[in-house]
């Protein structure tokens, strides 16, 4: 997988890993570094703009409260990224129009027609 990744993100590695690593992320970063990272650090080797750039690293934010509760994750998901269901019919109707009040079936292409 490493082969087909541009931009890698590591925590802290094991040995092997890290051995393998420090190839992707030399010569900013060592395999000491990478297997030395704390808790929430991170190793970034990014790419931007289809360009690898020199490693970096960061430090994430920790975790929440786990939510253990199906209904309390559920409620929670629906505040955060709920929608009304007119909302998303109305989003997926205009996504789907293809003029002159014509509606597409999903996976299928209207052609004018030669006259």
């Amino acid at each position: 997988m490493l082969g087909t990744v541009r931009s890698q993100v590591a925590f802290q590695v094991e040995y092997d890993d890290a051995r393998l690593l420090e190839r992707r992320f030399a010569p900013s970063l060592t395999a000491d570094d990478l297997m030395g990272l704390e808790r929430f650090e991170v190793a970034i080797r990014p790419s931007v703009e289809g360009q690898t750039v020199a490693p970096v690293t960061g430090t994430t934010l920790p975790l929440g409260d786990p939510v253990r509760k199906g209904d309390e994750l559920a409620q929670a998901s629906r505040q955060r990224w709920g929608k009304a269901r007119a909302e998303v019919e109305d989003e997926l109707r205009a996504r789907v129009d293809v003029g002159g009040g014509r509606q597409a079936q999903p996976g299928r292409t209207y052609r004018r027609r030669a006259t």
